[in-house]
């Protein structure tokens, strides 16, 4: 394992999971065309039969010494021949810990991220053309802050451990078109046809039905893992705080002002807070601080309301 003191400041390292030769063919051949900026250098670690895509990005970091890393899915081409000395301008910037091509500033109540995204630009080819999907931009500058970003291409200046949870090996699919739909079916050894063996978990995901008890565990592991952080948050100050802020974002509480609908998602009552302190606190610190970094968002909402 690389010691992450001796990080490599002059390193960028492109991680890849492959699964399919031909497109990870491709996107070498756009990486190698990338102008390296002066006195930096480049690897490139490719992952294959790993057992998730969280497990494999973290092997690779572990690694990998280079204090920048670019993690792109096989199928993604760089196009831009500066794009490496782009993201090191944005990175000058030390508060920015992860920079993305698309993205949102809401995660929505579903949490399918990928249905909400409104800012950055992409080009993708369907089969038959490029098309540009091009979101909304800020004018002032060519960041801007997001809760989520597309998985497809993310790049850190920082090594934070991937979530590799039971969640992220569970046979669970997600599937918002007919071909995603067949596909997913087929990873788990059904047909299209066999949809009296599944059973809807919402946001469009499922699972087997023979699953479903090792799901309904699953989450109920979950739920105690989550009860014991906050107990073990004595003060409200670390994962409660960041839990509240979490589902304020989730739930637009910037625009609603209204509590109700964080509250339900997370299985707590107004009485249940005002009678724990590291409860009460922990919710008060996110309120401040995500109203504070929304302030001129709710501004310009407020305006276009009216």
């Amino acid at each position: 394992m690389v010691d992450r003191v001796k990080m490599d400041m002059n390193k960028i390292a492109f991680i890849i999971c492959c699964n399919d030769e031909p497109a990870l063919e491709e996107c070498l051949l756009y990486i190698n065309d990338l102008r390296i900026p002066e006195q930096f250098q480049t690897e490139i670690l490719v992952i294959r039969e790993a057992d998730s895509m969280t497990s494999a990005y973290n092997a690779a970091m572990r690694q990998s010494d280079a204090k920048y890393k670019i993690y792109l899915h096989q199928d993604v081409l760089l196009l831009k021949e500066d794009f490496l000395c782009d993201v090191l301008n944005i990175f000058k910037n030390e508060t920015i810990g992860m920079i993305g091509t698309v993205g949102t500033k809401k995660i929505p109540r579903d949490a399918q991220a990928a249905r909400a995204w409104n800012y950055g630009n992409v080009l993708v080819y369907n089969g038959n053309e490029m098309i540009h999907m091009k979101y909304l931009q800020d004018e002032a500058d060519n960041t801007i802050e997001v809760q989520a970003i597309d998985g497809m291409l993310m790049i850190t200046q920082y090594d934070i451990e991937w979530d590799e949870k039971e969640f992220d090996k569970f046979p669970m699919k997600f599937a918002f078109s007919d071909k995603q739909f067949k596909e997913a079916m087929e990873s788990l050894g059904l047909t299209e046809n066999d949809t009296d063996k599944i059973i809807g978990i919402g946001a469009g995901g499922f699972i087997r039905k023979s699953d479903l008890k090792a799901y309904t565990e699953m989450c109920q592991r979950t739920e105690k893992e989550m009860q014991e952080a906050i107990e073990n948050d004595k003060t409200g100050e670390g994962f409660i705080k960041e839990m509240f802020k979490y589902e304020l974002a989730n739930h637009e509480y910037c625009i609603t002002y209204e509590l109700d609908d964080t509250l339900d998602a997370l299985g707590l009552t107004i009485e249940e807070i005002n009678n724990n302190q590291a409860l009460k606190h922990g919710l008060e610190l996110a309120r401040k601080e995500y109203l504070k970094s929304y302030e001129r968002e709710d501004d310009e909402e407020e305006y276009e309301e009216e």
